[in-house]
Order: C-alpha cells, then sequence, then structure tokens
C-alpha cells in the first residue's frame, strides 16, 4: 500500500533468502524498491520515476516494458515488472509481479555485441558484400558497398535485386533469377560480371554467392560478395600483348636471318 508490505509469495522470500515479511523488512527495507540498483538508471526502474512513485508510475504506463536491477550477494539480477492498482476493504493497494528475465537480458546482450563485431568485421572488408534472406530480400550491406554503388543501405533493406535502379534491368533479372535457384538449391557461384560503379566506369569483378542456411538446415539466403578485378585483368592484358609482341619480334628475327 506504499507504506508497507501487506503479502509476498515463497519465491518472493527465496529469491531473497528470508522466513517472512519481517526478516526482509529488517534487511532491506520497507519496500523492494529500496534493493533497486540506484547506480544505474539507464532504462532500469527507480524508487520515484519522473516525481512518481514507481509503483504509480508503472501502473499508468501498461504499454511500457518495466525492467529492475537488484544485485544480491554480488550477483546482477534483471526483472520485467507489472503493476495493477485494486481497492480491499476500502484501502488501496497494489500488486507488484517481478519476473526473472536475467537471463533472456543475458542472451540479448551477448547477441548485441556479437552482431556488432559482424558487422564491425563486414564493414573492414573492403569489397562490397551484400547479404539477403530466403525471399531473396536484401537484409544487409558492408560500408563497401554502399560507397561503391553510391548508395545508402536503409533504402535498400526489404527490397530485391529487382528494385536497384542504378542496375541494368536485363542484369537484375538476371541477379535475381540466380539468387533465387542459388538459395533454393544451398549452393554457391562464381563468376567473372562487368560492374558499372558509381564512378561511372566498367569495373571486372570476381563476383561470388554462398548460401546459408536456418538452424533447421532450410535454406536462410545467401550472401554475396564483388571482387574488383580490373587492374589484375589490364595488368594480365598487357602481359598477353607484350608476349605476343616478343614471339612476332622473334618470328621476325628468324625470318631475316
Amino acid at each position: 500500500n506504499k507504506i508497507e508490505l501487506k503479502s509476498v509469495n515463497n519465491s518472493f522470500l527465496d529469491f531473497f533468502n528470508v522466513k517472512n515479511i519481517e526478516e526482509f523488512v529488517n534487511i532491506y527495507g520497507n519496500c523492494i524498491c529500496d534493493s533497486f540498483d540506484k547506480d544505474d538508471t539507464n532504462g532500469f526502474i527507480q524508487k520515484n520515476m519522473d516525481r512518481e512513485e514507481w509503483t504509480d508510475y508503472i501502473n499508468t504506463r501498461k504499454e511500457l516494458i518495466h525492467k529492475a536491477k537488484i544485485i544480491k550477494d554480488n550477483k546482477t539480477y534483471i526483472f520485467s515488472i507489472t503493476v495493477d492498482k485494486f481497492l480491499f476493504k476500502n484501502e488501496q493497494l497494489y500488486t507488484a509481479v517481478f519476473s526473472d528475465i536475467t537471463q533472456l537480458e543475458n542472451s540479448i546482450k551477448i547477441n548485441e555485441e556479437t552482431n556488432f563485431f559482424l558487422t564491425q568485421l563486414l564493414n573492414s572488408i573492403p569489397d562490397p558484400i551484400f547479404y539477403k534472406n530466403e525471399l531473396g530480400i536484401f537484409t544487409g550491406f558492408n560500408k563497401a558497398y554502399e560507397r561503391t554503388f553510391n548508395v545508402n543501405k536503409e533504402d535498400l533493406i526489404g527490397k530485391t535485386v529487382l528494385d536497384l535502379e542504378y542496375l541494368p534491368y536485363e542484369d537484375r533479372v538476371m541477379y535475381h533469377n540466380e539468387d533465387i535457384n542459388t538459395i533454393e538449391n544451398l549452393s554457391s557461384l562464381k563468376k567473372e560480371q562487368d560492374m558499372i560503379f558509381a564512378d561511372n566506369k566498367i569495373h571486372t569483378t570476381l563476383y561470388s554467392v554462398n548460401s546459408y542456411t536456418k538452424r533447421n538446415n532450410s535454406p536462410g539466403g545467401l550472401i554475396g560478395i564483388f571482387t574488383d578485378i580490373t587492374e589484375m585483368r589490364e595488368k594480365d592484358k598487357l602481359i598477353f600483348e607484350q608476349s605476343k609482341l616478343a614471339s612476332m619480334g622473334e618470328m621476325i628475327a628468324n625470318i631475316a636471318h
């Protein structure tokens, strides 16, 4: 009732390792909110929120997810909280349900850190990279892709290659059909492909796509990369021309003798 705890369940007593409410009050205070971590206010409920007591704050904002952090025995726990208000014998009371989501929050944090690392890893690769889901819809790009084609990934995510107007229509259809075939057959593809980059020049690229699966081994999508080999091909061509000239020179010398 904002002043004292009226009733708690066994899970409450077990968590705080007390036998009854009196023992809890002697150790932690009159309110469970006294055990909230006061040093971490970033997204976590405190005893007073925007000049409201935490019970009223949560009760009047049911559409939001409310979380509290409690540190006990040098271990951090995170709970989601719901609060309901009701009258009982003319007394205004509150019921608060604390659901332990510590493991879920830790998993989310690990996933966020992993995704951040993978994003940094992809962005460190100088070649354009894209990835798609099982429907051939773009789900991400690295920075090199944005620079190479002078595009913003936010404008492309959720689209297919058929929507990329900076590519010739015939190429878009070809890429889309290849992608769907690669995804459905869980295969890979590698070939040389001429591409027009943001500099409006034709670049010879080594185009490579590889399918990937979901955890249940069904098609998940594909990852593609363009490696610019224009300079290498020009060197190969130069070496070939020099070799041909040398052969012609040798042939002429032999004839002259």
